[in-house]
């Protein structure tokens, strides 16, 4: 990730975890599912609507979320 600060020099930012992220992203995606399928396989799960309703969210960092009740 690149950032410009205000003297328009260019830094990069090493993120230690995009690669493993990335990885679970695949993983995630390459079997997409049914609700029912997704609930067999992994108990409950939640739509955006659902998530909003049951939890704050306070860090997003895909496909990881860190919420609170």
């Amino acid at each position: 990730m690149n950032h410009q600060d205000s003297s328009n020099n260019v830094t990069s930012t090493i993120d230690s975890t995009e690669d493993a992220r990335r990885e679970r992203l695949e993983e995630i995606n390459s079997e997409p599912g049914s609700r029912p399928a997704l609930e067999a396989r992994h108990g409950q799960v939640w739509d955006t609507i659902e998530l909003q309703r049951d939890f704050r969210v306070v860090g997003f960092l895909a496909p990881f979320f860190h919420v609170r009740r």
